[in-house]
């Protein structure tokens, strides 16, 4: 009720309501080197040699 007299109210005086626009995040686009961060491919490898100790490759 009060929103609806309100809304007159504006209308008649030529007051406009600005409503509050919510901001989108920016999508993040990945660099290769942040892929292949993700994929584990710049992790150590290691490997079993002879009496089971490990080392890396």
């Amino acid at each position: 009720m009060l929103k609806d007299q309100l809304i007159k109210w504006c209308e008649s005086n030529d007051f406009s309501i600005r409503q509050s626009k919510q901001k989108q995040a920016k999508k993040k686009s990945l660099k290769k080197e942040d892929y292949k961060d993700l994929m584990g491919m710049n992790k150590p490898v290691y490997r079993r040699s002879r009496g089971r100790s490990f080392h890396q490759r």
